[in-house]
């Protein structure tokens, strides 16, 4: 778990925002968009963005690697 809250806390602080409003405070697209300022459909595509993002930097680790190992992820 450390190693994703690591890979959020590299993100920019708009992604981070919305992570956090997302899932610790379950919001809802629309909710989050007022708060931060934009669109439904902007939320959704940073939110789409965000996730790729970290797909991503997940896909370019070593298989090696103890997250991977520990959460049975080392086939990606």
């Amino acid at each position: 778990m450390q190693f994703l809250l690591d890979l959020v806390s590299e993100l920019p602080e708009d992604r981070q925002q919305l992570l956090i409003l997302k899932f610790v405070d379950h919001l809802s697209n629309s909710e989050i968009g007022e708060i931060m300022g934009r669109t439904e459909g902007a939320i959704k595509s940073l939110y789409h963005r965000t996730l790729l993002a970290l797909r991503d930097e997940v896909k370019n680790l070593d298989p090696s690697h103890p997250f991977l190992q520990s959460n049975g992820l080392g086939e990606l």
